[in-house]
Parts: structure tokens; C-alpha cells; sequence
């Protein structure tokens, strides 16, 4: 039972890790997508919320935040037991903060 549910979160993990991210010029509909996968696939609920006004940001710093979002849905999965995780991407004047939280353990 073990190997089998081992088995499983490795396959859902790398589902999510490869799953390709739409072709978008939109940080937040990507972050969106992202976490509607996850959802889909895990059966854990991720809600995304979008706070302030979006502008622009170089495509580093937006494969960053994709890339950072995938890490803490592939731990919240793998490692906490979460049932819910909440992403809330905060624009400000100058700066983007991705703030994600979940209800498992740790």
C-alpha cells in the first residue's frame, strides 16, 4: 500500500512538473492555470487570488514565480497532507509577491 501511494504522488508530481505552461502574456492566468492542474490532478484544492494591478514583468522573474508555484504545490502534495492550498499573487507599485499557504502538517 505504501509503494503504491509513493507510486502515485511520484506520478502526479511529475505531471505537474511537466505540464506545460500556456502560452500566455499573463502572469496571473498562467499561476491560474497552474493551479487549476493541480487541483484536477491531486483532488487538492488550490484557490488562486490576483491582488492589484498587474504590469509589466521580465519573462525570468515570471518563469521564477511559475517555477515557485509548481515547488510549493509539489510540496504541499508530497510533504504536508494538504487538503487546500490558497496562492495569492499581490501586485504592487513596483514589485510582485506570490504568497502560497495550504493546511497540511509542517
Amino acid at each position: 500500500m505504501l509503494r503504491e501511494s509513493m507510486a502515485e504522488s511520484r506520478r502526479v508530481v511529475g505531471l505537474l512538473r511537466d505540464a506545460p505552461t500556456p502560452l500566455l502574456d499573463n502572469l496571473g492566468a498562467n499561476l491560474r492555470s497552474i493551479a487549476e492542474n493541480f487541483t484536477e490532478r491531486t483532488g487538492i484544492h488550490c484557490n488562486f487570488v490576483e491582488e492589484g494591478s498587474a504590469h509589466m514583468l521580465d519573462e525570468q522573474w515570471q518563469q521564477a514565480l511559475l517555477f515557485a508555484l509548481r515547488e510549493c504545490l509539489t510540496n504541499a502534495h508530497r510533504h504536508g497532507a494538504a487538503h487546500t492550498v490558497t496562492s495569492v499573487l499581490i501586485w504592487s507599485d513596483q514589485n510582485v509577491m506570490l504568497r502560497v499557504e495550504d493546511d497540511g502538517m509542517g
